[in-house]
């Protein structure tokens, strides 16, 4: 038994350990994007001065940077380009028509750490100083690789081995709980009770933009661990009212269970076997 729990630890680890490579190569390319963009600002500038001072010849060398600048960019993550009048400028777009380059103006990438994950960076846009995380917008390119890689393939292999972990656990603690010793004892759990307090509320990870005091304080109990399935789950509130909120199943964006705290804590509300338990806030 302790070499099966070294051996989940292990290969928890190393998956965990592609997860943070997964976040340097996104800060990698990030740095990469700001650098193309600035330059293809610049060029932007260039070409239009050029333009306005030449006598009706184009300025071949400035476009094939340009286009070269653009095709590196393109490397990284989908653009959307659109000429801009007749100044010879590009504005270039990713995601759904965010702004990266508008002219003589190029925005900020930035690789920040996930609010519903600290252990995790999403990427963010900052214009005009407000800055929002456009990570499910981006798509294509290095960029659009890893996040589909770590979203998809990277954590369903994490959340399968915490799965087959607990249903192991939570299996063999039953069995072992029927049994008796030779004095007669029932045999109890053998690993470590699967709700145990501290590892239930380890189960729940706060949104870092929640505002105390009105944040809840909760966790999450397994009622059938044959039911549980490898996905995770964002608990909202949403409204209309303050003790509205909804349960989704991030796999799909299936919303599997809409209700209301009933004021008395605590509070329990079941889905996909497990359990969700509101005990203050």
């Amino acid at each position: 038994s302790e070499g099966l729990v070294s051996r989940f630890k292990t290969i928890d680890s190393r998956l965990n350990s592609q997860m943070r490579t997964i976040d340097f190569e996104l800060e990698a390319a990030v740095s990469e994007i700001n650098s193309l963009s600035q330059g293809l600002a610049q060029l932007n500038q260039s070409i239009s001065v050029a333009t306005g001072a030449g006598a009706g010849d184009q300025p071949n060398a400035l476009l094939d940077a340009r286009d070269e600048a653009l095709r590196e960019l393109s490397k990284f993550v989908t653009v959307s380009v659109f000429p801009e009048g007749s100044s010879g400028q590009l504005n270039i777009f990713v995601g759904n028509g965010q702004p990266l380059v508008l002219g003589t103006t190029a925005s900020q990438m930035k690789a920040v750490t996930s609010p519903t994950d600290s252990s995790q960076k999403e990427i963010a846009l900052q214009v005009s100083g407000v800055s929002n995380i456009i990570s499910n917008d981006l798509s294509g390119g290095k960029i659009g690789g890893l996040l589909e890689f770590r979203n998809k393939e990277l954590t369903n292999s994490i959340n399968s081995l915490g799965r087959v972990a607990l249903v192991l656990a939570d299996t063999v603690n039953k069995q072992h709980s029927l049994g008796m010793d030779l004095e007669s004892n029932l045999g109890g759990q053998f690993f470590v009770d699967i709700n145990d307090t501290e590892i239930a509320k380890s189960r729940i990870t706060a949104n870092s933009l929640n505002l105390p005091p009105t944040d809840h304080q909760l966790q999450v109990n397994i009622i059938d661990s044959s039911q549980l399935t490898t996905s995770d789950y964002e608990l909202r509130f949403e409204g209309p009212r303050d003790d509205d909120f909804n349960i989704v199943r991030s796999s799909d964006g299936k919303t599997v269970l809409k209700s209301m705290l009933p004021g008395i804590f605590p509070a329990n509300v079941e889905v996909d076997g497990f359990q969700v338990q509101f005990d203050a806030g």
